[in-house]
C-alpha cells in the first residue's frame, strides 16, 4: 500500500477503482459557542492556542470556508464522507434539480426560476460556501431525510440558540457512481449516513460480477460513551446488511470514530474478524488492555483504575460486540492511518463532569504541550476490497503537530484522511464448479430421498408385524383367561328343591 501526502488527488481510471476521502468540517456553531446548560465554552471547543489575533484568520468563516471548499475540490474523491456540515434554513425545489437559498446574505441563483408551489422554506439546504461543490461540478450529494434534520435543529436551537441543523453527508461523482434504493438510506440520521451505490459503467456490461452495490457510510460516533458508540456502529452496520439478501455487501464506513480502535476498547471488537494484529497476547496482557481502554473510555483520572464493576460492565459489552460480529458473519479491517486530531487534552479540564474554568493566562497556554489521537478511521470489508493507496495523517504535518488543528495551513480540527480501493467480486464460483457441486447436491439429494423411502417402507413392515404380534398374544391372553375361569357350581339339592317337611315346619 502507498501513502502519499495528505491533500493529493487520486486518479480516475477505472470504474472498478474507488478513492475515498472523509473531512470533519468543523461546523462553524461548535467554534467557540456557549453551552446555555452550563453558561460557559465547551473546552474542546474552546481553542485555547489561538490567539485573538489570529482567530479571524484561523476561525474565521470568511478565510477558513473557501480553503475548505479548495480541498474538498481539488481532492477529486469517488466519495467524500464529511462531518460537522451545518446545513441552514432555505427553500428548495421538491425535485432537488434546483435549489434556492435564502439567508443573509443574499439570494443564491436562480432564484427567478423557482416555483411557490414546489418549495418547501422551512427546509434545511447547503450552506452557500458549499454550493459550488455540486453547482459546478460532477458531485451530488446524499443527506438524511428533513425529519431526522429538524431534530437536529431544534436541538442546537435549544442548546446553543441557532437554529441549524449540522449532519454527515456523502458527496458523490454522480458521473461514475449511481445510488440504488436500498434499506440502508432510508435509514440515515445526522451520524450516520448511508448510501448504496454501483458503478455507471458497469451497467453496459451485464456480465460483469462489480455490479453488486457498495454501500458506503459517513459516520461520527458519540464523543463521550462507549456503549453509544457500539450501539450507533451496530445500527448501521445491520442496516448495511440489510441491503444485500446474498451476502455480506462492500462497505466502506468512514469518519470521525471519536475513539482510537485500539485492542481492549469495546469498539474495537467489530474489528477483531479481520485484525492482523497480534491476538496472541497472554490473558494477563488483555486484562491490562481492557483495563486501560476502559478507564480511557470513562475520563477517569490519571493513575485511576476502574472499579470490578466497571470492568465487568466493560467486558460484557466487547463480548456482546464480539456475539454480534460472529453471528452476522462480519470481517472487518481498517486502513492504518496515523493521528488526525492534535490539541490540548480537554479530558484534565473536567472533573467529575463538570467543566472547570476554561480561561488560559497566555504563560499558561504556551506551557502546555499539544497531544494527539487516532480518531478518524476507514473501515471496510476485505472480502471484496483491497487497498491500494492512502494519504499520510500528523507523522507527516510537522507544523500542525507543534501548533495544533485548525492552523493556517489546515482549516479544520481533524486532519482529513482518504485511501483509494481495488473493488474485487464477491468470491465466485466458476461454471464447471459450480456445476459440479450442484450435481452431487442433487446425487445427495436422491440417494437421501431413496434411503428415506426404504426407510420408511422397513419401518411400516415392522409396524404391522407388532401389530400382528400384539393382536395375537392379545387373543391368547382372552383365552387363557376364560379357561381358567372357575365353572359355574349347581345349588345343593334341598335348594333346587326344597323340603316339603321344613317349609311345613316354617308354617
Amino acid at each position: 500500500m502507498q501513502t502519499h501526502p495528505n491533500g493529493t488527488p487520486f486518479p480516475q481510471n477505472h470504474y472498478n477503482i474507488i478513492s475515498i476521502s472523509s473531512f470533519n468540517l468543523l461546523a462553524p456553531l461548535y467554534i467557540r459557542p456557549v453551552d446555555t446548560r452550563t453558561g460557559k465554552i465547551q473546552p474542546f471547543a474552546s481553542f485555547d492556542w489561538i490567539s485573538q489575533e489570529d482567530s479571524d484568520q484561523i476561525l474565521g468563516d470568511a478565510i477558513r470556508l473557501p480553503k475548505l471548499l479548495t480541498r474538498l475540490q481539488s481532492c477529486g474523491s469517488d466519495f467524500i464522507c464529511v462531518q460537522e456540515l451545518q446545513l441552514e434554513k432555505g427553500i428548495r425545489k421538491d425535485d432537488s434539480s434546483e435549489i434556492c437559498s435564502n439567508n443573509s446574505r443574499g439570494m443564491r441563483s436562480r432564484k427567478e426560476d423557482c416555483d411557490v408551489d414546489q418549495i418547501n422554506i422551512s427546509s434545511y439546504v447547503l450552506p452557500e460556501w458549499i454550493s459550488p461543490l455540486v453547482d459546478s461540478t460532477v458531485y451530488s450529494v446524499v443527506l438524511p431525510e428533513q425529519s431526522e434534520l429538524q431534530k437536529m435543529g431544534e436541538r442546537n436551537e435549544r442548546v446553543l440558540q441557532i437554529d441549524a441543523a449540522v449532519t454527515n453527508a456523502i458527496f458523490y461523482r454522480s458521473d461514475r457512481w449511481k445510488p440504488v434504493p436500498s434499506t440502508c438510506s432510508s435509514g440515515s440520521t445526522t451520524n450516520c449516513v448511508m448510501q448504496g451505490f454501483i458503478p455507471i459503467q458497469s451497467e453496459q456490461n451485464t456480465d460483469n460480477q462489480l455490479s453488486d452495490p457498495i454501500v458506503v457510510v459517513s459516520i461520527h460516533l458519540d464523543a463521550r460513551s462507549e456503549e453509544k458508540r457500539v450501539r450507533q456502529l451496530q445500527r448501521c452496520l445491520e442496516l448495511c446488511a440489510k441491503s444485500s439478501e446474498k451476502y455480506v455487501p462492500s462497505m466502506i464506513i468512514a469518519g470521525d470514530y471519536n475513539c482510537e480502535l485500539f485492542q481492549g476498547s469495546c469498539v474495537y471488537e467489530f474489528l477483531n474478524n479481520g485484525s492482523d494484529e497480534n491476538d496472541n497476547n497472554s490473558k494477563s496482557t488483555i486484562a491490562q488492555d481492557f483495563q486501560y481502554e476502559c478507564a480511557k473510555a470513562l475520563r477517569l483520572p490519571s493513575n485511576s483504575v476502574p472499579t470490578e464493576c466497571q470492568i465487568k460492565s466493560w467486558t460484557d459489552l466487547c463480548r456482546n460486540v464480539s456475539e454480534f460480529v460472529s453471528d452476522n458473519c462480519l470481517i472487518l479491517k481498517r486502513i492504518n492511518t496515523g493521528t488526525t486530531r492534535v490539541a490540548y487534552n480537554h479530558d484534565e479540564e473536567m472533573a467529575d463532569g463538570e467543566i472547570t474554568d476554561t480561561t488560559s493566562t497566555e504563560e499558561e497556554v504556551k506551557q502546555r504541550e499539544m497531544e494527539q489521537w487516532h480518531l478518524d478511521h476507514i473501515v471496510y470489508t476485505p472480502m471484496t476490497l483491497g487497498v491500494m493507496a492512502k494519504w499520510s495523517t500528523l507523522e507527516d504535518d510537522a507544523y500542525s503537530a507543534r501548533v495544533g488543528l485548525p492552523n493556517i495551513k489546515v482549516p479544520t480540527d481533524h486532519l482529513p484522511i482518504a485511501a483509494v480501493f481495488q473493488l474485487r467480486p464477491h468470491p465466485r464460483l466458476n461454471e464447471e464448479v459450480r456445476a459440479r457441486i450442484f450435481s452431487s447436491v442433487k446425487n445427495l439429494e436422491e440417494r437421501h430421498k431413496a434411503e428415506l423411502e426404504s426407510l420408511k417402507s422397513t419401518l411400516d413392515r415392522t409396524l404391522m408385524d407388532l401389530e400382528e404380534k400384539h393382536a395375537t398374544t392379545s387373543e391368547e391372553i382372552v383365552d387363557k383367561s376364560r379357561k381358567t375361569k372357575k365353572a359355574k357350581r349347581k345349588p345343593p339339592p334341598e335348594f333346587a328343591s326344597p323340603n316339603k317337611e321344613l317349609i311345613l315346619v316354617f308354617r
